[in-house]
Parts: C-alpha cells; structure tokens; sequence
C-alpha cells in the first residue's frame, strides 16, 4: 500500500471498515500519512456515531452506508470537486507567497466577514520584515498587526476598512506603525474590496 501511495497517481481513496487482512483504520491514518491531501471515502454497512467519529478522527473525508447506495456517487463528485478547488487555493497561495516576496511592499488579502471579524487567509512574508508580524499569526486574528499600529491609529485604520466593505469601495488609508526596533513610521495600505457569496467581504 505504501508503494501505491507514493505513485501519487489517484484521486480518490475508497476504503471498506471491515477489510479482512488489514485495520481499516490503520490504512486510513496511512493514506492520510502518506496523501495528506487526498479525498478518502469510507464504506461500511454500519453508521453508528462512534464508527463516523473514528473514521472522520483518523482522516476520512466522507462516511456513505453501503445500504445507501444512491449517494455514492454524489459524495465522490462532491468530495472531487472540495479536493481540486483546495488545490487550486494552494497553487494559487504559493504564487502569491512568490510574488509577495519580490514586491516592495506587503501583499495580503483581508476579509471582512458579515459579523465584523475581519482576518487576513493571505498575507506575503514581507509582514514579517516590514512589521515583526508573522503572516500566520494574522490569518485567524489581526490582534498582532494591530499592536504594531499606533495606538491612536487603531480605530481609524478599521473603521476605514469597515466602510470600504459596507460601500465596496476602493480601500486608501494611511496610518503610523513601529518597526520591531521601535522605530515609527508611515504606512499606507490600498485594497479594492469584493463581495463574497456567503456575506462577507474579500
């Protein structure tokens, strides 16, 4: 099995709970090992809670009962289609972390979600040079960007990007921040806000 893994020549895993020479749960922690990003289905003619949350903790994708066949097919298509469009988001993250590197200054993408939250699921690695901020640290929570603010340019900085998404308008601020060495200086940050389909803002 391992050998067939490393192919990397499929797209989808179909597994049966009970497979009589092998742990059913064993292969699907080595297929999630080994093809971190491969949809795998599980099939079994059980569907108690406990058999779902086992399979789904050891790296299942979908679960489908065997005495429901007709949605088999669905869950495959859905489960193909969830696997190409996370791959293009990775292709597309690894062209951007690219191009952020050779640009000036900080390429990211923030999103304003529709309860207020904003987040940023892209930011170049020159937030780490220009501002001591990790990208990843800002993906869920901009709390660490906005320590690097100017105390007094805190609320301006987000209400500006809070009515750039309720307008879907283009986004111009100019605000202070201090370098890691605690040198003050000015930054000016442009955007051009879309809406997305869920509410929220990108």
């Amino acid at each position: 099995m391992r050998r067939t893994l490393d192919e990397d020549a499929y797209d989808l895993a179909i597994c049966d709970y009970r497979l009589p020479d092998y742990n059913s749960v064993a292969a699907l922690k080595l297929i999630r090992e080994r093809r971190p990003g491969l949809p795998i289905i599980m099939m079994s003619s059980e569907g108690s809670e406990d058999l779902v949350a086992e399979c789904f903790r050891a790296g299942a994708t979908d679960y489908v009962l065997k005495t429901n066949p007709a949605r088999f097919a669905p869950t495959v298509r859905r489960a193909l289609k969830a696997a190409r469009e996370r791959s293009q988001r990775e292709e597309l993250m690894a062209r951007l972390t690219k191009l952020g590197a050779q640009i000036p200054g900080v390429l990211f993408q923030a999103r304003m979600q529709p309860d207020g939250v904003m987040t940023f699921p892209f930011a170049g690695e020159r937030m780490r040079e220009l501002l001591g901020v990790d990208p990843a640290a800002v993906r869920y929570n901009v709390a660490p960007l906005m320590e690097r603010l100017e105390p007094e340019d805190v609320d301006g900085f987000l209400s500006s990007l809070r009515e750039s998404a309720r307008l879907l308008k283009p986004w111009k601020h100019e605000c202070r921040w201090r370098t890691p060495e605690g040198e003050l200086r000015w930054l000016e940050g442009t955007a051009t806000p879309e809406p997305e389909p869920a509410g929220g803002v990108l």
